[in-house]
């Protein structure tokens, strides 16, 4: 009778330390920065009228902190050059949680239709991406129309 006991309590035991042990592991793998990098067209308005730029936006949905050190593009091309840095006079930059930022390119420089993704890097150095082909065509002539307007 004893030894059932001890059997209950040492499988009761070993459910529980299991439980405990993928609590922490779960509490581990959220407990650090999530950054999310979009990319899109951006209008900003200077006192008579508005002027078009390319922007990253970088948000961190993490619980954690993230130091953001640089950012750009990867363009589609034939030349050795693929990668575009943005100069952004306010990098490196720290995001704690829920906060965001935006980097502006200037659309004479990069030219969109050759953007294969926005990238984003770390103060650990880790790279995060945006999606594929942010600047779709469509949606650049939709805001090129905008602009001719205004």
């Amino acid at each position: 009778m004893s030894s059932d006991v001890t059997s209950v309590l040492a499988i009761y035991g070993a459910v529980l330390s299991t439980l405990a042990i993928l609590l922490d592991i779960t509490r581990y793998v959220k407990d650090r920065p999530k950054v999310v990098v979009e990319a899109d067209h951006h209008v900003l308005y200077t006192t008579q009228k508005g002027v078009h730029k390319l922007g990253i936006k970088v948000t961190n949905k993490g619980t954690r902190p993230a130091t953001v050190e640089a950012c750009g593009f990867t363009i589609d091309s034939e030349s050795e050059e693929k990668l575009l840095s943005v100069l952004d006079r306010t990098l490196p930059k720290r995001l704690d949680e829920g906060e965001s930022h935006t980097a502006y390119a200037d659309p004479a420089e990069v030219q969109a239709s050759l953007i294969l993704f926005a990238w984003v890097r770390d103060a650990t150095g880790r790279v995060y991406k945006s999606k594929k082909r942010p600047f779709q065509l469509t949606r650049l002539t939709k805001v090129i129309r905008w602009l001719r307007k205004s």
